[in-house]
């Protein structure tokens, strides 16, 4: 058993195991669900009215936060606010990414969260118009599976993801395949997201659509049994 495509090409690669069969990462769809506007109220008087993307960090180098903020900058889009939470504290990385901000002229706009309460986390989902994966290790497991991705996606939150995978965002149904190397291009999807909010609201009910079908942790379960079965 092993996470999911790209961990099953690794252990072909390295071990020349081909029987390994991906079991994914379950996603509680009852807990990452969409919050409506009223269970939304405190945030949204907290962030402001304006359009949303959120970017979640442990700022590694594998996450590529500095990919994320380049993105949102070449967006352009005045109004939108840029919210990072992260499942770690490191603040010399921090300070950086601060510093980065600064120089790309939104650090106005950007607002690090800190780590959050893991209730909060899919309220904050709910909130953003768009989530940000940055991440370009494409032989990472971990990259290619990306769990915030799933959770915001079944909290119908689009998402722009690197085309390492497919398994979770569909291009151009529930968010985009973009390269976030290439900021020009990660940052007009970014922007057509955070613009078009009813186009974001669709890729979301779509995203949520997918999580559900595929990746509940019931269908987990059943995947594990068949395999060892």
């Amino acid at each position: 058993l092993t996470l999911n495509r790209a961990t099953a090409r690794s252990l072909a690669n390295v071990y020349g195991v081909t029987d390994a069969t991906p079991t994914y990462a379950g996603v509680d769809s009852d807990t990452f669900r969409p919050y409506d506007d009223a269970e939304l109220a405190d945030l949204r008087a907290r962030h402001g009215d304006g359009p949303i993307a959120i970017h979640s960090t442990d700022y590694s180098p594998i996450k590529r936060t500095d990919l994320a903020l380049r993105a949102f900058a070449a967006a352009g889009v005045a109004d939108a606010t840029l919210l990072v939470t992260s499942t770690r504290e490191d603040p010399p990385v921090l300070a950086d990414l601060q510093a980065q901000a600064q120089s790309l002229g939104i650090a106005d706009r950007v607002e690090f969260l800190g780590f959050l309460p893991f209730a909060d986390l899919p309220r904050y989902y709910s909130l953003a118009d768009v989530m940000l994966q940055t991440a370009t290790a494409a032989n990472s497991g971990a990259t290619t599976m990306a769990l915030p991705v799933k959770e915001a996606l079944a909290c119908e939150t689009p998402a722009i993801r690197p085309a390492s995978t497919d398994e979770d965002v569909e291009d151009g149904v529930s968010g985009y395949l973009a390269d976030p190397e290439d900021a020009a291009v990660y940052g007009a999807r970014t922007a057509e997201l955070l613009r078009d909010r009813d186009r974001s609201r669709r890729f979301g009910q779509a995203g949520r659509r997918r999580i559900v079908e595929l990746y509940r942790w019931e269908r987990v379960v059943d995947i594990v049994d068949a395999a060892i079965g």
